[in-house]
């Protein structure tokens, strides 16, 4: 029996080393951001193999034995944004494209650390590679954006080095200072989503203009110091909040 063409690959996290929001937009309600990303070690992991024509996708989304804070995977499989990297990716295609996708996950849900879109942007590229696809490094980014603002981050030609990402989450330039040292990361017992986190910053009053804030954000990673002084999140405070 032939093996089945299969890959594995890791999907990291990332954390926002300074992060500035404004207003949403008039014209469709995204809030645009300026943020300072570099990935961690922290990741899941995806095993997906290319399947013969006539069968039907199959997708396992599950916790990792090592994972540091598990909790309930209380989504629908049709909602979870690997998932829907397939399915996008499919529509682009115009046809099916059965794969096994099992997804391990160690990255804790709902703290902002993007695991959501890392596995989406995994997928992208898996499924990409598996069926050979001609779709481009634009293209892929373009249905990356339209999965989720982080997802962009995780593909070429940032793919998941440090960057600052603008926009909407779709501008994302690679910083020339490759990042060295170790972050402690905490996992309290708490998640919400990014919807809610928004929604709370809505109701926040802006201390200073997000044109201000936003090139602080810019000045801070042309620096590439993760030390620094100055580091901001605006998204903080309506974390907080959105957790009470």
């Amino acid at each position: 029996m032939t093996a089945r063409p299969t890959l594995k690959l890791q999907a990291r996290a990332k954390l926002n080393l300074a992060l500035a929001v404004g207003p949403p937009r008039i014209e469709d309600g995204l809030h645009p951001i300026a943020s300072w990303m570099a990935p961690i070690e922290l990741a899941d992991e995806l095993t997906i193999c290319r399947l013969e024509p006539d069968r039907d996708s199959r997708y396992a989304i599950l916790w990792a034995d090592d994972a540091p804070r598990r909790t309930d995977i209380d989504w629908s499989v049709t909602r979870d944004l690997a998932v829907r990297a397939h399915l996008a990716l499919e529509q682009w295609a115009g046809r099916r494209l059965p794969v096994q996708l099992k997804l391990e996950k160690r990255i804790p849900v709902g703290g902002g650390l993007g695991g959501g879109s890392s596995d989406a942007a995994a997928t992208l590229l898996a499924v990409r590679e598996l069926f050979d696809l001609p779709i481009s490094d634009e293209e892929l980014r373009d249905i990356g954006c339209g999965l989720g603002a982080d997802v962009p981050f995780f593909l070429p030609p940032a793919a998941a080095a440090p960057a600052l990402v603008s926009g909407v989450g779709e501008v994302v330039e690679r910083t020339a200072a490759e990042l060295r040292g170790s972050v402690v990361l905490l996992a309290p017992p708490m998640a919400t989503s990014t919807a809610a986190v928004y929604r709370a910053f809505d109701d926040v009053r802006l201390e200073r203009p997000f044109e201000e804030a936003a090139a602080q954000v810019a000045a801070l990673a042309s620096a590439g110091d993760p030390a620094a002084a100055g580091l901001f999140n605006d998204l903080q405070a309506p974390a907080l909040t959105a957790c009470a």
